[in-house]
Order: C-alpha cells, then sequence, then structure tokens
C-alpha cells in the first residue's frame, strides 16, 4: 500500500513539473511573438491575420484555399480592430490577445497616408447599425469574387476594404475581398502602401 501511495505521489509531482514546464514554453513563445513586433513603428492601417477554428472560419479557409481566414486592422495604442459574430460586431482586441492565436501574420502600412481616422469613422458606422443578420447568400462575394456593391453584410476583410478604399489606398475593392488577399497579394498596388507579410 504505502508503495502505490509513494507510487501516485511521485506520478503526481511530474505531472505539476510537465505541466509548469508547458505553461512557461507557452508564456516564453508568447513573450517572443510580442518581441518581434516593434509596435512603435507599426502604423494605424496595418493589417494582422490568423487562423480561427471555428467552423465558419475553416468554411472559409476551405472556400479561399488560404490557411489565413481572419484579419484585423491595427489601430494604435496597442489595439487592433476587427469584425466578429458573422459581421455584427466590431471589437477591439489588444496586440498581445491576438498573438495568442494560431498562424499570426503581419502586414505593415508603410504609407503616408493617416488611416486613424478613416477607422475610427468605419467603427461608428457600422456599429450604428445593429440590425445587421448574417446571410450565407451575402457571402457569395467572398467565394466567387462577384461585385458586392449592394451588398449590406459585413465580415473582416471587407471592413478592412472599406477602410482602404475610403482612404485612397485601394481601388477595387473585389481584388481584397478576403483574408488571404489582404495578406499575400503582391500586386503594385497594395506593394506601394504595404511591405510583404511575415509570420510571427
Amino acid at each position: 500500500m504505502n508503495l502505490l501511495i509513494k507510487t501516485i505521489i511521485v506520478i503526481a509531482i511530474l505531472l505539476i513539473i510537465l505541466l509548469l514546464v508547458i505553461i512557461t514554453l507557452y508564456y516564453t513563445t508568447l513573450e517572443a511573438k510580442k518581441e518581434m513586433i516593434n509596435l512603435s513603428n507599426i502604423l494605424p492601417g496595418s493589417i494582422f491575420g490568423c487562423t480561427y477554428g471555428g467552423k465558419l472560419s475553416k468554411m472559409v479557409s476551405s472556400w479561399t484555399r488560404s490557411k489565413y481566414n481572419h484579419v484585423g486592422i491595427y489601430l494604435g495604442e496597442n489595439i487592433i480592430v476587427e469584425v466578429l459574430d458573422k459581421g455584427i460586431t466590431v471589437r477591439e482586441t489588444k496586440v498581445s490577445e491576438w498573438m495568442t492565436r494560431n498562424n499570426i501574420v503581419v502586414r505593415e502600412y508603410k504609407g503616408k497616408i493617416d488611416l486613424k481616422e478613416v477607422i475610427f469613422d468605419n467603427i461608428i458606422s457600422h456599429n450604428k447599425d445593429k440590425t445587421k443578420k448574417f446571410s450565407l447568400i451575402k457571402w457569395a462575394p467572398l467565394i466567387f469574387s462577384a461585385d458586392i456593391s449592394g451588398d449590406n453584410e459585413t465580415y473582416c476583410s471587407k471592413f478592412i476594404c472599406t477602410i482602404l478604399k475610403e482612404g485612397g489606398i485601394i481601388k477595387d475593392m473585389n481584388n481584397y475581398l478576403t483574408p488571404g488577399l489582404l495578406l499575400l497579394c503582391e500586386n503594385e498596388e497594395m506593394s506601394q502602401h504595404y511591405s510583404s507579410s511575415r509570420e510571427l
């Protein structure tokens, strides 16, 4: 009996040590990721991407054939603005929270136009309408890259495209209507204002 108790105690101690090691590695990795981003040099308008594990996000990855299925735009002051809840909610998220997600990538804005006010205006404009309803039919443009001029649905990439178009950064939103296109598209229009994406 004493041998059994000792064995249980030893196993419990080993499990605790293993748990502590895992926690330490997690936070060490998180801090290393944070250090890779010098926020003092990142301008409002920079695009942050990641991979979400929800059903809708997985559908986006499948449709767009990209591991990146969610994007947010940097507002400044350690805040990223993102669209959640099937396009209904615009939320401000701390960079530290974003860094806990999978497949983090950032595309830094290097243009001369200050996008901060444009971002604020779009947050206010979007949050005024609380009646937005999610419709799979309205997501068809994301799949077929069709014209969305009459579409009142907002999802993460369209929200950012609207900001970039109003800020004079892009001309045609239909070229960038998926997270992957916003993050990885290297045409002249994007390259003029953004550096290449880098994973963190």
